[in-house]
């Protein structure tokens, strides 16, 4: 199964018979948690981890899915009631279409009772549960992962986390020396399989990849994440999506949530940039709700208060929609390759 290929090019993810079906087991146990007589729903593509594993954990549990074509989010939740599907999964890119839709008066009356997936954001997270009755279960793993995923606990989610580890691995912070890194400090999340058979053991025909990636046995996931005093893992963004100017690593995720604080702008994204001072700036990315307007400038001033000034970005670009994968995630590496189009505004030249 590939990677998404959304910072950089995809890989072939060799996984073993045991780790395809421990992924669809655990999967209806921990998250879908269906049985014979009901049903549940998905519009991602097979291809992906999340559909896969969402499916056959119906299907091994006795639970029917429902299988649609493509994400539409225009006609989403008469799927929903058509199949009277009880759960669904979810990438965040999707909650924000579905939220930015005008609201019915049958919207809490949804047959769903739970989504599971990742991404979501933070913002919308309470207000996307009160507004259509249900509960998202918000976790984090990779296709190499399989069935090697972070949880919240049954009680509930902690809302900006991705729970603790499964009974399946053990897990930690490291730092770039390779240690564990306290309480609170982002560091890379490794992870170790209590059975290797359980998640892949490399990548197709790609030594060097599968290399880089299994060191003592341990498999470092390109992630950056913290934990937090109670045991909760924080996931912080890709490694990859670190943006290294002037001496400093900026995250991202930390420039796209302050971007995502302004009424007007409905998705965000940070890529870096080559600079002619060597390393990189910042550029960043909007698409707009519908029928808002603003001025990248005004942007600028916006996030000028909520962002250490390495971090603000050089350049702003208001798009009418990203690049994406065919699970609607947007392709940062055509972002990155595009460049600076012509009229993309400028902090160094306001224009």
């Amino acid at each position: 199964m590939y990677t998404s290929g959304t910072t950089g090019r995809p890989k072939g993810v060799v996984l073993s018979r045991a780790a395809q079906l421990a992924h669809g087991w655990f999967y209806g146990k921990d998250f879908v948690r269906l049985g014979p007589g009901e049903v549940a729903y998905t519009c991602l593509p097979l291809c992906h981890v999340t559909a896969m594993g969402f499916s056959l954990g119906c299907l091994l549990h006795g639970a029917a899915i429902a299988i649609d074509r493509a994400f539409n989010p225009f006609r989403f939740w008469n799927a929903i009631r058509r199949h009277e599907a009880r759960a669904f999964p979810y990438l965040g890119a999707m909650l924000s279409m579905l939220a930015s839709r005008p609201s019915r008066s049958d919207d809490a009356t949804v047959p769903a009772v739970r989504a599971v997936g990742a991404g979501a954001p933070i913002g919308l997270w309470e207000a996307f549960e009160r507004r259509f009755g249900l509960t998202l279960i918000e976790t984090y793993g990779q296709s190499e992962t399989a069935s090697l995923w972070f949880m919240p606990p049954r009680a509930g989610s902690r809302i900006g986390t991705v729970g603790k580890p499964a009974p399946r691995f053990d897990a930690f912070m490291a730092t770039d020396d390779g240690s564990a890194a306290p309480g609170g400090v982002v560091g890379e999340i490794m992870l170790r399989p209590h059975d290797p058979l359980l998640m892949t053991k490399g990548y197709f025909r790609d030594e060097a990849a599968t290399a880089v990636t299994f060191r003592d046995g341990r498999y470092a996931t390109g992630d950056a994440g913290s934990v937090d005093a109670d045991g909760y893992y924080h996931w912080e963004g890709r490694l990859k999506d670190f943006i290294r100017r002037r001496g400093e690593n900026i995250s991202a995720l930390e420039v796209e949530r302050e971007a995502l604080t302004h009424p007007a702008v409905k998705e965000a994204a940070a890529v870096g940039v080559p600079s002619g001072l060597g390393e990189e700036e910042v550029k960043l990315c909007v698409v707009l709700h519908a029928g808002a307007t603003l001025a990248p400038g005004d942007l600028a001033a916006h996030l000028r208060g909520r962002l250490a000034r390495f971090m603000r970005p050089r350049y702003i670009e208001v798009r009418e929609d990203f690049p994406r994968t065919a699970t609607q995630r947007i392709q940062k590496v055509r972002l990155v390759e595009e460049g600076i189009p012509p009229g993309t505004w400028d902090r160094q030249h306001r224009s």
